[in-house]
């Protein structure tokens, strides 16, 4: 091919990649699903100060407020009560699942089953925070066949990473 060069194109691609890198930053890992799915948080004291107090305020509010007795929209913000401590965080109605539904915890990543009677509408004064984690996945990783997911040796493996500090670069 007239004017192909192997060394411009690399070069090229990493002008771009340079381009697009948005910013570096430290984070913990805070919730697993797999190395193509996982979640971090900013390590900014000032977030994790704003995100404690506001869990405070949200368990104050929530345990006042009548049971909830029908389902949200798929989509909805939510107030929801994990069971692993029997406290609320912020959520999102990711299925409807009849009795109960699928949310995510927006703060930290972790996905559960929950019946409606834990899961309430989140009120605005919630809202003012954005999510603190955020959805991660490794870089220029792929999988070894298509359309299959890491093994169960693979993803407990990546387990490591759950709490740990790393650095995050965002493209």
């Amino acid at each position: 091919m007239k004017g192909y060069s192997g060394d411009k194109d690399k070069t090229r691609s990493q002008n771009i990649k340079n381009y697009l890198k948005k910013e570096s930053f430290e984070v913990f890992v805070s919730e697993v699903v797999s190395p193509w799915e996982f979640y971090s948080q900013k390590t900014d004291p000032l977030i994790i100060s704003r995100l404690e107090k506001l869990n405070r305020d949200i368990n104050q509010y929530c345990t006042k407020v009548p049971i909830n007795k029908g389902p949200l929209p798929t989509g909805s913000s939510c107030c929801v009560k994990f069971t692993a401590d029997n406290l609320w965080y912020r959520g999102i109605v990711l299925e409807n699942l009849g009795q109960a539904c699928l949310v995510r915890q927006v703060d930290f990543g972790n996905s559960e089953v929950i019946p409606w009677s834990s899961v309430l509408p989140m009120p605005p004064q919630f809202q003012t925070l954005d999510s603190v984690s955020f959805r991660c996945c490794l870089a220029d990783i792929r999988k070894t066949r298509k359309g299959r997911d890491w093994d169960e040796k693979a993803k407990k493996y990546f387990e490591v990473f759950k709490f740990l500090e790393c650095f995050c670069y965002v493209y």
